[in-house]
């Protein structure tokens, strides 16, 4: 597995959704997966019942779209700071677009 990152699918709430992300395998940010992870992602999505995948805006999307697409997950790309996409202006545009996407695509 690789080095601990804080990019990781992360499922449910409370205690067991926290224990749930340290848990998750975890990727270095930039550096795509090799095969094997990214196939141990895609059966660890379903396992865990996660239901979304988050991704920054600037990454390449391949690979999460492949794991998003084999474990039925949705994938929701999110910016990562103000500024990260023209609609993200303010430090609350930030975490409005963050939590309306994610509510989006778990209400759809």
């Amino acid at each position: 597995m690789a080095n601990p990152s804080p990019n990781a699918a992360a499922s449910g709430s409370g205690a067991s959704g926290a224990e749930n992300f340290a848990r998750s395998p975890r990727l270095d940010p930039g550096i795509p997966p090799v095969p094997a992870h990214t196939l141990d992602l895609i059966k660890m999505v379903p396992a865990k019942h996660i239901k979304l995948i988050l991704m920054e805006v600037f990454y390449d999307k391949r690979v999460p779209e492949l794991v998003a697409a084999k474990s039925g997950a949705k994938l929701v790309t999110v910016p990562n700071s103000v500024g990260g996409t023209d609609a993200v202006k303010t430090y609350f545009d930030l975490f409005d677009t963050i939590v309306g996407a994610m509510a989006s695509a778990a209400g759809s």
